[in-house]
């Protein structure tokens, strides 16, 4: 789950190095709705730094924070979610990241959800909103860590209100305790005029908030 990144990525095959990998890769072969976007496509108006393959496909390169970078193109086919309410429920023509190539180790493999509100993240796609919590990550007997999007995402309890800058989100912090409240003027926090500034929320790889 990322909440500064719009697709959703999975590694796919073929892919070079990843012949030992040690969980499945997703075989695009197999399925009847996985298409390739063209580079004529206006999916591609929606990315930025477009490439095309010499089959006119969307060439994806990207370096993911912390990872090495990969190459993908950029198809679309139908995802089905198991739902609370619907049963399984076919949502047509998602477009999502399909890496074929990664500097990463052959037994690692890169999957990311994306939930920013760019015009090919998940949550515009289906759209669909979210709540989310995180506890104990590691922990599979941890049963609040969840993620809901649709409907029945709602929040319960005390809030605080987000707002949206360049697709990403951004919360209002008035201060930060240790046990005691520091010492910090709550205009440290605040975003300017100019756009800079600000607590961007990014849920990537581990919780953490971005004070930019």
């Amino acid at each position: 789950m990322d909440t500064r990144n719009a697709l959703l990525w999975v590694d796919c095959i073929p892919q070079e190095n990843r012949a030992q990998a040690s969980v499945p890769i997703y075989d695009p072969s197999i399925s009847s709705t996985y298409t390739n976007v063209s580079c004529l496509s206006k999916y591609c108006n929606a990315l930025h730094r477009p490439k095309c393959d010499e089959s006119n496909n969307y060439k994806y390169e990207v370096e993911y924070e912390g990872t090495y970078p990969t190459e993908s193109i950029l198809p679309r086919k139908s995802l089905i979610f198991n739902t609370s309410i619907e049963g399984l429920l076919a949502i047509p023509n998602v477009v999502f990241k399909c890496i074929h190539k990664s500097g990463e180790k052959p037994d690692s493999v890169i999957r990311v959800f994306g939930l920013n509100i760019e015009k090919l993240s998940l949550t515009t796609q289906l759209g669909a909103r979210f709540t989310y919590c995180v506890g104990k990550v590691k922990d599979p007997s941890y049963g609040y860590t969840q993620l809901i999007l649709g409907e029945r995402a709602i929040l319960e309890g005390d809030s605080t209100p987000l707002y949206v800058h360049k697709g990403f989100y951004f919360v209002t912090l008035e201060g930060i305790s240790l046990g005691v409240m520091l010492n910090i003027p709550r205009a440290t926090f605040e975003r300017i005029a100019l756009g800079k500034g600000g607590v961007l929320i990014d849920l990537g790889g581990e919780s953490s908030v971005l004070i930019q």
